[in-house]
Protein backbone atom coordinates (compact mmCIF):
# COMPACT_ATOMS: atom_id res chain seq x y z
CA UNK A 1 0.00 0.00 0.00
CA UNK A 2 2.85 2.37 0.72
CA UNK A 3 4.17 1.97 -2.82
CA UNK A 4 0.78 2.87 -4.21
CA UNK A 5 0.69 6.06 -2.11
CA UNK A 6 4.16 7.05 -3.27
CA UNK A 7 3.22 6.34 -6.83
CA UNK A 8 0.03 8.42 -6.55
CA UNK A 9 1.98 11.26 -4.91
CA UNK A 10 4.50 11.22 -7.75
CA UNK A 11 1.69 11.19 -10.33
CA UNK A 12 -0.11 14.10 -8.66
CA UNK A 13 3.06 16.19 -8.44
CA UNK A 14 3.98 15.36 -12.02
CA UNK A 15 0.53 16.32 -13.30
CA UNK A 16 0.64 19.52 -11.27
CA UNK A 17 3.98 20.42 -12.82
CA UNK A 18 2.72 19.65 -16.33
CA UNK A 19 -0.44 21.69 -15.82
CA UNK A 20 1.59 24.58 -14.44
CA UNK A 21 3.65 24.53 -17.64
CA UNK A 22 0.55 24.56 -19.88
CA UNK A 23 0.37 27.48 -22.24
CA UNK A 24 -1.82 30.42 -21.35
CA UNK A 25 -4.78 31.27 -23.57
CA UNK A 26 -2.79 34.22 -24.93
CA UNK A 27 0.12 31.90 -25.82
CA UNK A 28 -2.22 29.41 -27.46
CA UNK A 29 -3.88 32.19 -29.46
CA UNK A 30 -0.49 33.55 -30.55
CA UNK A 31 0.60 30.07 -31.64
CA UNK A 32 -2.63 29.60 -33.62
CA UNK A 33 -2.23 32.98 -35.30
CA UNK A 34 1.38 32.18 -36.18
CA UNK A 35 0.43 28.80 -37.62
CA UNK A 36 -2.37 30.39 -39.66
CA UNK A 37 0.09 32.97 -40.99
CA UNK A 38 2.50 30.23 -42.07
CA UNK A 39 -0.33 28.28 -43.72
CA UNK A 40 -1.29 31.36 -45.75
CA UNK A 41 2.33 31.94 -46.81
CA UNK A 42 2.50 28.33 -47.98
CA UNK A 43 -0.74 28.87 -49.91
CA UNK A 44 0.79 31.89 -51.67
CA UNK A 45 3.58 29.68 -53.01
CA UNK A 46 1.17 26.90 -53.97
CA UNK A 47 -1.00 29.35 -55.91
CA UNK A 48 1.92 31.06 -57.66
CA UNK A 49 3.22 27.65 -58.75
CA UNK A 50 -0.02 27.07 -60.69
CA UNK A 51 0.72 29.92 -63.12
CA UNK A 52 1.43 28.60 -66.61
CA UNK A 53 -0.23 31.24 -68.80
CA UNK A 54 -2.38 34.38 -68.67
CA UNK A 55 -5.60 32.51 -67.78
CA UNK A 56 -3.98 30.67 -64.89
CA UNK A 57 -2.38 33.95 -63.79
CA UNK A 58 -5.81 35.59 -63.59
CA UNK A 59 -7.14 32.67 -61.53
CA UNK A 60 -4.06 32.83 -59.32
CA UNK A 61 -4.54 36.58 -58.80
CA UNK A 62 -8.11 35.93 -57.62
CA UNK A 63 -6.87 33.25 -55.21
CA UNK A 64 -4.07 35.53 -53.99
CA UNK A 65 -6.65 38.23 -53.25
CA UNK A 66 -8.51 35.74 -51.02
CA UNK A 67 -5.24 34.91 -49.26
CA UNK A 68 -4.49 38.60 -48.83
CA UNK A 69 -7.90 39.10 -47.23
CA UNK A 70 -7.12 36.25 -44.82
CA UNK A 71 -3.75 37.85 -44.06
CA UNK A 72 -5.53 41.13 -43.25
CA UNK A 73 -7.78 39.25 -40.82
CA UNK A 74 -4.73 37.63 -39.24
CA UNK A 75 -3.16 41.07 -38.93
CA UNK A 76 -6.28 42.30 -37.14
CA UNK A 77 -6.07 39.30 -34.80
CA UNK A 78 -2.47 40.24 -34.03
CA UNK A 79 -3.49 43.82 -33.36
CA UNK A 80 -6.27 42.89 -30.95
CA UNK A 81 -4.87 39.74 -29.33
CA UNK A 82 -3.63 39.59 -25.78
CA UNK A 83 0.12 39.85 -25.43
CA UNK A 84 1.69 36.37 -25.26
CA UNK A 85 4.28 35.48 -22.66
CA UNK A 86 7.88 36.48 -23.25
CA UNK A 87 8.80 32.85 -23.92
CA UNK A 88 6.07 32.49 -26.55
CA UNK A 89 7.07 35.80 -28.16
CA UNK A 90 10.66 34.58 -28.45
CA UNK A 91 9.46 31.25 -29.84
CA UNK A 92 7.31 33.00 -32.46
CA UNK A 93 10.15 35.29 -33.50
CA UNK A 94 12.43 32.27 -33.93
CA UNK A 95 9.79 30.64 -36.10
CA UNK A 96 9.42 33.80 -38.18
CA UNK A 97 13.17 34.17 -38.62
CA UNK A 98 13.27 30.62 -39.94
CA UNK A 99 10.09 30.66 -42.04
CA UNK A 100 10.35 34.02 -43.82
CA UNK A 101 13.66 33.29 -45.58
CA UNK A 102 12.23 29.91 -46.63
CA UNK A 103 9.19 31.73 -48.02
CA UNK A 104 11.36 34.18 -49.98
CA UNK A 105 13.52 31.36 -51.35
CA UNK A 106 10.48 29.37 -52.47
CA UNK A 107 8.89 32.46 -54.02
CA UNK A 108 12.12 33.36 -55.84
CA UNK A 109 12.23 29.82 -57.23
CA UNK A 110 8.98 30.56 -59.10
CA UNK A 111 10.35 33.60 -60.98
CA UNK A 112 11.42 31.70 -64.11
CA UNK A 113 8.09 29.92 -64.26
CA UNK A 114 6.19 33.20 -63.97
CA UNK A 115 8.29 34.90 -66.66
CA UNK A 116 7.83 31.89 -68.94
CA UNK A 117 4.05 32.36 -68.61
CA UNK A 118 4.39 35.67 -70.46
CA UNK A 119 4.58 39.37 -69.65
CA UNK A 120 0.85 39.79 -68.97
CA UNK A 121 0.82 36.80 -66.61
CA UNK A 122 3.94 38.04 -64.83
CA UNK A 123 2.42 41.50 -64.39
CA UNK A 124 -0.85 40.09 -63.05
CA UNK A 125 0.80 37.79 -60.53
CA UNK A 126 3.48 40.36 -59.66
CA UNK A 127 0.82 42.93 -58.77
CA UNK A 128 -1.02 40.43 -56.53
CA UNK A 129 2.18 39.29 -54.80
CA UNK A 130 3.31 42.89 -54.23
CA UNK A 131 -0.03 43.64 -52.62
CA UNK A 132 0.49 40.67 -50.29
CA UNK A 133 3.95 41.98 -49.38
CA UNK A 134 2.42 45.36 -48.49
CA UNK A 135 -0.08 43.57 -46.26
CA UNK A 136 2.74 41.63 -44.61
CA UNK A 137 4.61 44.88 -43.91
CA UNK A 138 1.64 46.01 -41.84
CA UNK A 139 2.21 42.98 -39.59
CA UNK A 140 5.51 44.42 -38.43
CA UNK A 141 3.97 47.83 -37.93
CA UNK A 142 1.19 46.34 -35.80
CA UNK A 143 3.52 44.24 -33.71
CA UNK A 144 6.04 47.06 -33.30
CA UNK A 145 3.48 49.73 -32.42
CA UNK A 146 1.29 47.70 -30.10
CA UNK A 147 0.55 49.31 -26.79
CA UNK A 148 2.04 47.29 -23.95
CA UNK A 149 -0.40 44.89 -22.38
CA UNK A 150 -0.09 43.01 -19.15
CA UNK A 151 1.38 39.59 -19.74
CA UNK A 152 -1.04 36.87 -18.85
CA UNK A 153 1.25 34.03 -19.82
CA UNK A 154 4.00 32.23 -17.95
Amino acid sequence: MMNLRRWLTVVVFTLSAVLAQAASPADEAAEAITNDLFAQLDRVIDVVQTVKDEDSANKAADQLKVIEDKLRKINEQIRTAEQPSKEESVHMMEQLKKKLPEFRTRLNATKDQIHAAGPAAAATVGKAVNSIFQTLQAFGENVGNRPPQPATGK
